[in-house]
């Protein structure tokens, strides 16, 4: 209802709305708004269709396992195949190490940060994206 609203002034103001990943699983949500209000979003996964690597380990996957893979299949992967070459890197001292180990997989992008020595490492990186002729555009890299 409030994304109709907004939608009513669009030809008045140039607008950009700005939204949470949740909004896109709205089974009531109109597309068209979306498309119209030049949403912009953000994810910590991504899965870009298009590109040939993604491709690539879509059909070995499928041809293995005989099944098409989930987003947890993907975000897996990525963290597997991320903690795997920070081990093989830097040793039994890699969680030390993960500041300066950055990594990009198939759906997800890897920054670690923390605040202090004895506090957690948490993932940075986001993918932003907007709404393009129906079809979400990554921004950034």
């Amino acid at each position: 209802e409030m994304l109709s609203k907004i939608n009513a002034f669009r030809a008045d103001y140039d607008l950009t709305l700005i939204g949470a990943p949740k909004w896109e699983s709205f089974e009531t949500l109109d597309l068209d708004y979306l498309q119209n209000l030049n949403y912009h979003g953000y994810s910590t996964s991504y899965i870009n269709h298009d590109d040939s690597l993604f491709r690539h380990f879509d059909e070995t996957f499928s041809l293995k396992y005989r099944y098409e893979p989930t987003s947890a299949v993907y975000k897996g992967f990525d963290m597997m195949n991320y903690f795997g070459r920070a081990f093989f890197q830097f040793g039994n001292s890699f969680i030390n190490k993960l500041h300066e180990f950055k990594s990009l997989g198939y759906t997800m992008n890897f920054n670690f940060k923390r605040d202090g020595v004895s506090d957690g490492w948490e993932n940075q990186y986001i993918h932003i994206f907007r709404y393009d002729d129906f079809r979400i555009k990554k921004l950034n890299r």
